[in-house]
Protein backbone atom coordinates (compact mmCIF):
# COMPACT_ATOMS: atom_id res chain seq x y z
CA UNK A 1 0.00 0.00 0.00
CA UNK A 2 2.73 2.48 0.93
CA UNK A 3 4.63 1.71 -2.27
CA UNK A 4 1.52 2.28 -4.38
CA UNK A 5 0.74 5.64 -2.83
CA UNK A 6 4.30 6.93 -3.15
CA UNK A 7 4.97 5.57 -6.62
CA UNK A 8 4.92 8.90 -8.44
CA UNK A 9 7.42 10.41 -6.05
CA UNK A 10 9.68 7.37 -5.90
CA UNK A 11 10.05 7.36 -9.67
CA UNK A 12 12.17 10.48 -9.29
CA UNK A 13 10.47 12.32 -12.15
CA UNK A 14 9.35 15.93 -11.71
CA UNK A 15 5.83 17.03 -12.54
CA UNK A 16 5.48 17.74 -16.27
CA UNK A 17 6.22 21.38 -17.09
CA UNK A 18 3.00 23.35 -17.36
CA UNK A 19 2.68 25.23 -20.62
CA UNK A 20 -0.69 26.94 -20.29
CA UNK A 21 -2.54 28.59 -17.43
CA UNK A 22 -6.28 28.70 -18.11
CA UNK A 23 -8.04 31.48 -16.25
CA UNK A 24 -11.56 30.84 -15.02
CA UNK A 25 -12.87 33.70 -17.17
CA UNK A 26 -11.96 31.74 -20.31
CA UNK A 27 -14.61 29.09 -19.63
CA UNK A 28 -18.10 29.07 -21.09
CA UNK A 29 -20.39 28.51 -18.11
CA UNK A 30 -23.82 26.90 -18.08
CA UNK A 31 -26.47 26.31 -15.46
CA UNK A 32 -25.28 26.96 -11.92
CA UNK A 33 -21.62 27.38 -12.94
CA UNK A 34 -20.21 30.86 -12.34
CA UNK A 35 -16.94 32.71 -11.88
CA UNK A 36 -16.09 34.20 -8.49
CA UNK A 37 -12.72 35.99 -8.66
CA UNK A 38 -10.19 33.19 -9.36
CA UNK A 39 -12.61 30.35 -8.57
CA UNK A 40 -14.81 28.47 -11.03
CA UNK A 41 -17.88 27.48 -9.03
CA UNK A 42 -19.65 24.55 -10.67
CA UNK A 43 -22.29 24.32 -7.94
CA UNK A 44 -23.08 26.13 -4.74
CA UNK A 45 -24.83 24.84 -1.62
CA UNK A 46 -28.27 25.01 -3.20
CA UNK A 47 -30.60 22.16 -4.12
CA UNK A 48 -31.03 20.63 -7.58
CA UNK A 49 -28.25 22.45 -9.42
CA UNK A 50 -26.38 21.35 -12.53
CA UNK A 51 -23.27 23.27 -13.55
CA UNK A 52 -21.06 22.96 -16.62
CA UNK A 53 -17.99 24.92 -17.76
CA UNK A 54 -16.01 24.34 -20.96
CA UNK A 55 -12.77 25.56 -22.52
CA UNK A 56 -11.77 24.56 -26.10
CA UNK A 57 -8.62 22.45 -26.52
CA UNK A 58 -6.38 22.11 -29.56
CA UNK A 59 -5.59 18.41 -29.12
CA UNK A 60 -6.40 15.22 -30.99
CA UNK A 61 -6.64 11.54 -30.20
CA UNK A 62 -2.89 10.96 -30.71
CA UNK A 63 -1.78 13.71 -28.31
CA UNK A 64 -0.67 13.14 -24.76
CA UNK A 65 -2.38 15.53 -22.41
CA UNK A 66 -1.73 16.81 -18.88
CA UNK A 67 -4.20 18.67 -16.67
CA UNK A 68 -3.64 20.02 -13.17
CA UNK A 69 -6.18 21.84 -11.01
CA UNK A 70 -7.27 22.47 -7.45
CA UNK A 71 -10.52 20.84 -6.30
CA UNK A 72 -12.80 21.97 -3.47
CA UNK A 73 -15.81 20.00 -2.26
CA UNK A 74 -17.82 20.62 0.89
CA UNK A 75 -19.77 23.07 3.09
CA UNK A 76 -23.10 21.37 2.44
CA UNK A 77 -24.99 18.18 3.23
CA UNK A 78 -22.95 16.03 0.82
CA UNK A 79 -24.06 15.79 -2.81
CA UNK A 80 -23.54 15.07 -5.52
CA UNK A 81 -20.13 15.33 -7.20
CA UNK A 82 -17.81 16.89 -9.79
CA UNK A 83 -15.97 15.64 -12.89
CA UNK A 84 -12.99 16.88 -14.86
CA UNK A 85 -13.62 16.08 -18.53
CA UNK A 86 -11.58 15.95 -21.73
CA UNK A 87 -13.82 15.43 -24.73
CA UNK A 88 -17.16 16.85 -25.81
CA UNK A 89 -19.12 19.72 -24.29
CA UNK A 90 -22.40 17.94 -23.74
CA UNK A 91 -23.63 15.73 -20.91
CA UNK A 92 -25.86 13.92 -23.38
CA UNK A 93 -28.45 13.12 -20.74
CA UNK A 94 -25.90 12.13 -18.12
CA UNK A 95 -25.69 13.72 -14.69
CA UNK A 96 -22.89 16.14 -13.85
CA UNK A 97 -21.09 13.82 -11.43
CA UNK A 98 -20.76 11.17 -14.19
CA UNK A 99 -19.24 13.47 -16.81
CA UNK A 100 -19.66 14.17 -20.50
CA UNK A 101 -21.07 11.69 -22.99
CA UNK A 102 -17.96 11.69 -25.22
CA UNK A 103 -14.38 11.52 -23.99
CA UNK A 104 -12.69 11.07 -20.64
CA UNK A 105 -14.20 11.98 -17.27
CA UNK A 106 -12.43 11.71 -13.90
CA UNK A 107 -15.20 12.01 -11.33
CA UNK A 108 -15.39 12.64 -7.59
CA UNK A 109 -18.81 11.53 -6.33
CA UNK A 110 -19.60 12.05 -2.65
CA UNK A 111 -23.22 10.84 -2.61
CA UNK A 112 -24.27 7.22 -3.19
CA UNK A 113 -27.42 7.34 -5.31
CA UNK A 114 -26.97 3.67 -6.15
CA UNK A 115 -24.06 2.66 -3.94
CA UNK A 116 -21.68 4.58 -6.18
CA UNK A 117 -19.96 7.23 -4.08
CA UNK A 118 -16.20 7.36 -4.57
CA UNK A 119 -13.91 8.09 -7.51
CA UNK A 120 -14.45 6.83 -11.06
CA UNK A 121 -12.94 7.20 -14.52
CA UNK A 122 -15.32 7.09 -17.50
CA UNK A 123 -14.65 6.92 -21.23
CA UNK A 124 -17.54 7.67 -23.61
CA UNK A 125 -19.92 7.13 -20.71
CA UNK A 126 -18.59 3.70 -19.77
CA UNK A 127 -16.66 3.13 -16.57
CA UNK A 128 -13.03 2.03 -16.97
CA UNK A 129 -11.98 2.32 -13.30
CA UNK A 130 -13.67 2.84 -9.96
CA UNK A 131 -12.92 2.96 -6.25
CA UNK A 132 -16.20 2.97 -4.34
CA UNK A 133 -16.67 3.77 -0.65
CA UNK A 134 -18.13 0.93 1.41
CA UNK A 135 -19.96 3.09 3.98
CA UNK A 136 -23.28 4.88 3.82
CA UNK A 137 -23.73 8.52 2.88
CA UNK A 138 -22.05 11.02 5.21
CA UNK A 139 -20.19 8.28 7.09
CA UNK A 140 -16.75 9.61 6.05
CA UNK A 141 -15.10 6.50 4.63
CA UNK A 142 -12.37 6.37 2.00
CA UNK A 143 -12.08 7.58 -0.67
CA UNK A 144 -14.94 10.09 -0.19
CA UNK A 145 -13.40 11.43 3.02
CA UNK A 146 -10.30 12.45 1.06
CA UNK A 147 -12.12 15.11 -0.97
CA UNK A 148 -15.45 15.88 0.74
CA UNK A 149 -13.76 17.88 3.47
CA UNK A 150 -14.11 21.60 2.60
CA UNK A 151 -10.39 21.79 1.74
CA UNK A 152 -8.53 22.53 -1.48
CA UNK A 153 -6.78 19.52 -3.07
CA UNK A 154 -4.47 19.17 -6.07
CA UNK A 155 -5.60 16.85 -8.86
CA UNK A 156 -3.56 15.81 -11.89
CA UNK A 157 -4.92 13.94 -14.91
CA UNK A 158 -2.73 12.49 -17.67
CA UNK A 159 -3.87 10.83 -20.89
CA UNK A 160 -1.34 8.59 -22.64
CA UNK A 161 -2.40 7.39 -26.11
CA UNK A 162 -0.60 4.22 -27.16
CA UNK A 163 2.37 4.57 -29.50
CA UNK A 164 0.97 1.63 -31.47
CA UNK A 165 -2.70 0.88 -31.93
CA UNK A 166 -5.74 2.80 -30.75
CA UNK A 167 -5.50 2.31 -26.98
CA UNK A 168 -4.86 4.85 -24.26
CA UNK A 169 -4.35 5.01 -20.52
CA UNK A 170 -5.91 7.61 -18.22
CA UNK A 171 -4.04 8.26 -14.96
CA UNK A 172 -5.01 10.57 -12.12
CA UNK A 173 -3.11 11.66 -9.02
CA UNK A 174 -4.58 13.23 -5.89
CA UNK A 175 -2.49 15.43 -3.60
CA UNK A 176 0.90 14.45 -4.96
CA UNK A 177 0.80 10.69 -4.55
CA UNK A 178 -1.55 10.38 -1.57
CA UNK A 179 -4.12 8.62 -3.78
CA UNK A 180 -4.65 7.85 -7.44
CA UNK A 181 -5.75 5.37 -10.05
CA UNK A 182 -5.79 4.55 -13.75
CA UNK A 183 -7.95 3.00 -16.43
CA UNK A 184 -7.27 1.60 -19.89
CA UNK A 185 -9.17 2.25 -23.12
CA UNK A 186 -8.82 -0.24 -25.97
CA UNK A 187 -10.22 2.01 -28.70
CA UNK A 188 -9.56 5.65 -27.81
CA UNK A 189 -10.86 8.50 -29.95
CA UNK A 190 -11.75 12.07 -29.08
CA UNK A 191 -14.48 14.05 -30.86
CA UNK A 192 -13.51 16.50 -33.60
CA UNK A 193 -14.07 19.44 -31.25
CA UNK A 194 -12.38 18.82 -27.91
CA UNK A 195 -12.98 20.70 -24.66
CA UNK A 196 -11.72 20.74 -21.13
CA UNK A 197 -14.85 20.64 -19.02
CA UNK A 198 -15.89 20.67 -15.39
CA UNK A 199 -19.36 19.35 -14.60
CA UNK A 200 -21.21 18.81 -11.35
CA UNK A 201 -24.54 18.54 -9.64
CA UNK A 202 -26.44 18.85 -6.38
CA UNK A 203 -29.79 17.28 -5.48
CA UNK A 204 -31.75 17.06 -2.28
CA UNK A 205 -28.37 17.33 -0.56
CA UNK A 206 -25.75 19.89 -1.57
CA UNK A 207 -22.09 20.81 -1.64
CA UNK A 208 -19.92 23.50 -3.11
CA UNK A 209 -18.00 22.04 -6.07
CA UNK A 210 -15.28 24.47 -7.08
CA UNK A 211 -12.05 24.47 -9.09
CA UNK A 212 -9.17 26.91 -9.49
CA UNK A 213 -5.48 26.95 -10.49
CA UNK A 214 -6.10 25.22 -13.83
CA UNK A 215 -3.01 24.46 -15.90
CA UNK A 216 -2.53 22.40 -19.05
CA UNK A 217 0.42 20.67 -20.67
CA UNK A 218 0.67 19.87 -24.36
CA UNK A 219 1.83 16.59 -25.87
CA UNK A 220 5.51 17.39 -25.36
CA UNK A 221 4.96 18.43 -21.74
CA UNK A 222 3.09 15.28 -20.78
CA UNK A 223 5.75 13.09 -22.41
CA UNK A 224 8.01 13.51 -19.38
CA UNK A 225 6.31 10.42 -17.94
CA UNK A 226 5.60 7.26 -19.89
CA UNK A 227 3.06 4.74 -18.61
CA UNK A 228 4.06 1.18 -19.48
CA UNK A 229 1.01 -1.00 -20.00
CA UNK A 230 1.58 -4.57 -18.82
CA UNK A 231 -1.42 -5.88 -20.78
CA UNK A 232 -4.23 -4.35 -22.86
CA UNK A 233 -7.06 -4.59 -20.34
CA UNK A 234 -10.10 -2.50 -21.20
CA UNK A 235 -11.48 -2.28 -17.66
CA UNK A 236 -9.22 -2.92 -14.69
CA UNK A 237 -11.06 -2.21 -11.43
CA UNK A 238 -9.93 -1.92 -7.85
CA UNK A 239 -12.15 -1.28 -4.86
CA UNK A 240 -9.40 -1.07 -2.26
CA UNK A 241 -8.00 2.23 -1.06
CA UNK A 242 -4.45 1.08 -1.78
CA UNK A 243 -4.85 1.63 -5.50
CA UNK A 244 -2.15 0.02 -7.61
CA UNK A 245 -0.77 2.54 -10.06
CA UNK A 246 1.06 1.63 -13.27
CA UNK A 247 4.86 1.65 -13.27
CA UNK A 248 6.46 4.84 -14.56
CA UNK A 249 9.76 5.59 -16.16
CA UNK A 250 11.36 8.80 -17.30
CA UNK A 251 11.50 9.23 -21.08
CA UNK A 252 15.00 8.61 -22.29
CA UNK A 253 16.08 6.79 -19.12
Amino acid sequence: GDNARSLLRSAGAPSPPLARVVTVNEFETRGSALVDQDVLQITQTENSQTGEAYFPLAIGSADRFHLQFMLYCGDGSGADGLCANVGGNDLGGRVGEDGVAQGVAVCFDEWANNGDHGVSIFYDGGMIWENIGTCGNREACLPVSLFDDSTWHQVKVDIFPAKRGDGAEVVFDFDGGVYGGYGDVNAYSLPSDVYLGFTGRTGGATNNHWVRGITLGDAQDAAVLTATLPEPVSSRFTHAFDTILPQYEVDGA
